[in-house]
């Protein structure tokens, strides 16, 4: 089903990728310069983006290597470790600047507020998420339920993306965003089909 991503030269994927981040850091200064808020922002989409490119790569293990030509682990935690920093600096860099520790607790009193700053809830299953691969070992079969939390985090940073961020305004960073995200529920669909479809056979 996905075996024509190998026909995909290397070059054309590094370009690709590399014109979604020009894409977002131009339409992020587009939007102003001020250092605190370049940096605020620019870490929550670039986050965002690379959390959305690791999570994408799931159903494809072997177009991986084929394409780039490196084992699919080796992209993706790099990928994953590359995004958990961004995301991560994006509410130290507000909390430094609005000289508040709160910005890291999720907001339970209504549905609509913890939506809005879903980025909260969001940076803890991020965290969560990354932990159980790496203690997978420990964690036994119970750490792909604990790491697949990482999709729930996509959504709902995409979700508080849409509702807190100014950013998104912008059309060319609206479709950037969730058009991404649009492709991280494919691609965890195509995952889940891969299994089922690979389960029969094992039996």
């Amino acid at each position: 089903m996905v075996r024509y991503w190998m026909l995909v030269p290397r070059w054309a994927v590094l370009a690709g990728v590399a014109v979604l981040y020009l894409l977002v850091i131009w339409r992020v200064l587009a939007g102003g310069t001020d250092p605190w808020s370049v940096t605020i922002r620019l870490a929550a989409l670039t986050g965002l983006l690379t959390l959305q490119l690791a999570a994408m790569m799931s159903p494809f293990l072997r177009e991986i290597r084929k394409v780039l030509g490196a084992p699919f682990l080796a992209v993706h935690h790099r990928a994953a470790l590359a995004g958990l920093i961004l995301i991560t600096l994006h509410p130290v860099s507000l909390a430094l600047r609005l000289g508040r520790a709160d910005l890291f607790i999720p907001v339970t009193r209504s549905l609509d507020a913890f939506l809005m700053n879903g980025g909260r809830a969001a940076l803890i299953l991020v965290y969560a998420g990354v932990l159980a691969a790496v203690f997978q070992g420990w964690l036994g079969k119970g750490w792909r339920p604990v790491h697949a939390l990482l999709y729930i985090a996509i959504l709902l940073g995409t979700v508080h993306a849409n509702l807190m961020g100014s950013d998104l305004s912008d059309p060319v960073l609206f479709i950037i965003v969730n058009g991404m995200t649009l492709l991280v529920v494919a691609a965890f669909l195509a995952k889940r089909w891969q299994r089922h479809s690979a389960a029969p056979a094992a039996h």
